[in-house]
């Protein structure tokens, strides 16, 4: 019997050719994919204990992580679009040669929403009938005001409790609605492949990456002439 773990793999393999091949990137790793649950035995998966942290992050909260550095997926849900995000950010890491996030906390955050940009975008490309149901039915942090802010995260953590953090609901929104708009320059032909390829694979050591997204959030299709 064909393992759920199985299953995943084949599709990872066809959404990362997918994505090769629209952009004419050229990755020589396909990731393993592991589904992981909490009947899971951890030392079944191969992975030192340092690794166990994300382990149990992914299983209680039932998401997803990419260990570039295993070449390994583990993910606790069955959504593809979930799975073609992670292949996203397998790509970006891999062809960009990304071993470590900046170091400053600012600039950390900016970086990850970069990376979420991406993911989302490569997601969409999979399955563009993905819509950003969660991040994109709340106000945009950085139009409001701070009353206005105040207000909005209470709604938030009401609706989703401790778990989700100010900065985490920030920088996953961010990243996903800028990740929906670069399909939406992109299908439309505003932006070329050409431009995409280079997201995967821009050199990101030293970039400062709020800098970057505040040029990107309001005038993303000619910023990333410049990059």
């Amino acid at each position: 019997m064909v393992s759920y773990s199985e299953i995943l793999q084949q599709k990872a393999i066809d959404y990362q050719i997918e994505l090769e091949t629209e952009f004419n990137l050229e990755c020589a790793v396909i990731p393993e994919i592991k589904y992981v649950h909490k009947r899971t035995d951890f030392n079944e998966l191969g992975l030192s204990n340092s690794y166990y942290d994300e382990y149990l992050y992914v299983v209680e909260n039932k998401s997803a992580i990419t260990l570039t550095d295993k070449n390994l997926i583990l993910i606790a849900l069955k959504e593809d679009y979930v799975l073609a995000e992670e292949i996203g950010h397998f790509l970006h890491f891999k062809l960009a040669n990304i071993r470590k996030s900046p170091a400053q906390t600012e600039n950390l955050t900016y970086f990850n929403i970069y990376v979420e940009m991406l993911g989302y975008f490569s997601s969409k490309i999979i399955d563009p009938t993905r819509e950003n149901k969660v991040y994109g039915e709340y106000k945009d942090f950085t139009k409001l005001s701070k009353p206005e802010l105040i207000k909005e995260y209470s709604l938030i953590k009401n609706n989703f409790g401790d778990r989700v953090t100010f900065n985490n609901f920030f920088l996953y929104q961010q990243g996903y609605c800028l990740g929906d708009e670069l399909f939406y320059h992109y299908i439309s032909k505003q932006i070329p492949k050409k431009q995409i390829k280079n997201l995967y694979e821009l050199n990101v050591e030293n970039m400062n990456f709020k800098n970057l997204f505040n040029l990107m959030k309001y005038n993303l299709p000619q910023i990333l002439n410049k990059l």
